[in-house]
């Protein structure tokens, strides 16, 4: 049984595949229709048909989750991408050849060109297929590709006459046929590739418009295994951290005070306000039914790929806020879902994301330590490297969604859910831990005792600036509302200080 967030994930996938080819390909064969012979408006409009499975089946080949820097993958995933691309490669030319009819321009050598054209189009979208998960809500697509309309009718053009060259020097002839027709065809499949690529980035944004995500569905995708990598389950949970953290951002303020599209429920009164159905399930005012029926994962849910002398690095023990110690045995930490709120489940989801991006972090500075026998080899170093790099994209949404969330509450928590969950206290704490890791990471880096890689680099920076960014916002909110009352370390004092000065 696919999850709920998942299955929307995917739907949404599927709509942005279909739909850009079909408006972009709708468009053309109307024109067409207006302007020259309606009997070919049959052949472009079954290209464009065509067309949106082509380019579903390229997004299912390439698409991932985050940009990863693993060398190393499963053998049976890489013959399924592979057996995928040659799908949509052949579906590409099949439309192609249908559009090059509509056009007027068939001819026995056209499945060259197609081919062609099929393999640009996955490699271009390649390039672009990782998914960004933003803790803004980004445009909407069609303005995107309104801004850069030039560009990409310049950039289909150019890729349009490469294919034509490659298509008549595979046919050892300088004479092209049907040239016309084959730019018109190349410019089409091109241009609904941008506007793919382009849908596709909207996946994981919050809607503007239609339903907005339930609370139960959040809460039964937040205890979802914490999965990392390119593929596999477990986008549920990736996609229900960014839609918190994007509805709590300050440019969805209007959005998150309104009600869903389409939907008449009222919003839920409260003594600051009328707050919308999602803001009023965070903060506790109302409850959905299956709660109580959600499943809660145990603290052996990760997915990661570390061997012995990763798993010894991790087995390091730090603090938490209330005296406990906590290993690598005790994370996720997960049991506040038991209790049926939806901020609760939402707390210790993004309170596991941290956690394990400070493991990671400790990995990495622990392995130049290690010396004689317990010595990492490159392999290894190169496994934690990109470990770092691939928590980046959950550690922006978690820390960003739990930081803004709590501040809300200052405003909008009228029950106490988030001041009975302590989640001030924990998010800091967590919060300290994540810039203390990075700071016993910088000396490493200095005098050279470890080489990372430039997107474990570019993590190491972006997380650091993402973390202090969340930890001064919530000190700012909290400077006279209950501050002084948490306890840290002397160490996570000093890091407090140093924001204050």
């Amino acid at each position: 049984v696919v999850p709920e967030m998942d299955g929307q994930l995917r739907h949404r996938a599927l709509g942005a595949s279909v739909g850009s080819a079909s408006i972009v390909g709708g468009v053309v064969a109307i024109v067409a229709g207006c302007l020259s012979d309606r009997s070919r408006l049959l052949s472009l409009v079954i290209g464009t048909l065509v067309l949106g499975p082509a380019q579903l089946l390229r997004a299912a080949a390439v698409l991932r989750r985050g940009p990863s820097c693993r060398s190393k993958s499963r053998i049976a995933s890489w013959v399924r991408c592979m057996l995928v691309a040659f799908l949509s490669v052949a579906m590409t030319t099949v439309a192609v050849a249908v559009f090059l009819a509509g056009f007027d321009g068939a001819d026995d050598d056209a499945w060259y060109f197609g081919g062609f054209l099929g393999f640009v189009a996955l490699i271009r979208l390649w390039r672009q297929g990782v998914l960004e998960w933003t803790t803004m809500p980004r445009e909407a697509a069609h303005r995107r590709v309104k801004s850069r309309l030039c560009g990409i009718v310049f950039e289909a053009t150019f890729y349009s006459v490469v294919c034509v060259l490659l298509a008549a020097w595979s046919q050892g002839s300088l004479y092209i046929v049907a040239l016309r027709a084959r730019l018109m065809a190349g410019i089409l499949v091109f241009f609904a590739g941008e506007a793919h690529a382009e849908a596709l980035q909207d996946c994981t944004s919050l809607p503007t418009t239609g339903e907005m995500p339930r609370g139960f569905e959040l809460a039964e995708a937040l205890v979802q295994p914490l999965v990392i990598g390119q593929r596999g389950p477990g986008l549920g949970r990736w996609f229900a951290l960014t839609m918190l953290a994007q509805a709590a951002s300050h440019r969805q303020q209007g959005a998150l005070c309104r009600t869903r599209a389409g939907n008449s429920k009222p919003m839920v009164g409260s003594r600051r306000g009328s707050l919308p159905p999602l803001a009023a399930e965070v903060f506790g005012l109302v409850r959905s039914s299956p709660y109580a029926r959600l499943p809660c994962t145990s603290g052996s849910g990760f997915s990661t790929s570390m061997d012995g002398h990763q798993a010894s690095a991790m087995s390091m023990q730090h603090g938490d806020p209330r005296g406990k110690s906590i290993g690598f045995e005790g994370l996720p930490s997960t049991s506040t879902a038991a209790s049926g709120s939806l901020f609760s489940t939402y707390l210790a989801s993004g309170l596991e994301v941290l956690r394990e991006f400070t493991i990671r972090v400790q990995c990495l500075a622990a392995a130049p330590r290690l010396r004689g026998p317990d010595a990492l080899r490159p392999v290894q170093l190169a496994e934690l490297d990109a470990a770092v790099a691939e928590m980046l994209p959950l550690l922006r949404v978690a820390a960003t969604g739990l930081s803004g969330w709590i501040c809300l509450s200052r405003d909008f928590d009228e029950a106490g859910v988030v001041q009975r969950e302590e989640a001030l206290q924990q998010v800091i704490y967590e919060l300290c831990g994540v810039l203390a890791s990075l700071e016993g990471l910088r000396p490493l880096l200095i005098c050279g005792a470890l080489q990372p890689s430039t997107a474990c680099a570019v993590a190491v920076q972006e997380a650091q600036g993402e973390a202090t960014h969340s930890l001064e916002q919530l000190l700012l909110t909290f400077e006279h509302a209950g501050l002084r009352q948490i306890s840290l370390p002397r160490r996570y004092k000093r890091f407090i200080m140093d924001l204050g000065s």
